[in-house]
């Protein structure tokens, strides 16, 4: 998969992902200080799965209709070791949930994830 990771992401996590094959390009390092609307923007340009720690990109994409063209997948994962959340993040990215049928803002509330993974809408 074609990631973008924000610049809060951990190291670990990104070079994780990359070891697992992922195409990963890293805010930190490429344009760090962005805005979030500009980390969004380059994510639709580019086609690329926005990954974040950071809640604010919910409020852009649902509230404010700005849109992931590929997604956001929203990491909250309890306090962990460099490695074990790598290795959280490298699942997650390998076990996507389906897409939803409805347009984007109507799919209703969001959905458990599973008891360590975010909420998350299919």
């Amino acid at each position: 998969m074609r990631f973008l990771a924000n610049e809060n992401l951990p190291r670990a996590a990104v070079e994780g992902l990359r070891a697992a094959g992922h195409d990963v390009a890293w805010i930190r390092i490429e344009a760090p200080g962005a805005s979030d609307e500009q980390v969004l923007a380059r994510s639709r340009d580019e086609a690329r799965v926005l990954i974040t720690l950071d809640k604010d990109f919910g409020e852009l994409v649902l509230r404010r209709g700005l849109g992931a063209s590929q997604g956001v997948v929203l990491l909250r994962l309890p306090l962990a070791s460099p490695d074990d959340f790598a290795a959280r993040a490298v699942w997650t990215a390998d076990h996507p949930t389906p897409r939803s049928p409805y347009p984007p803002g109507t799919e209703g509330p969001a959905r458990p994830c599973g008891r360590a993974g975010p909420r998350c809408r299919t």
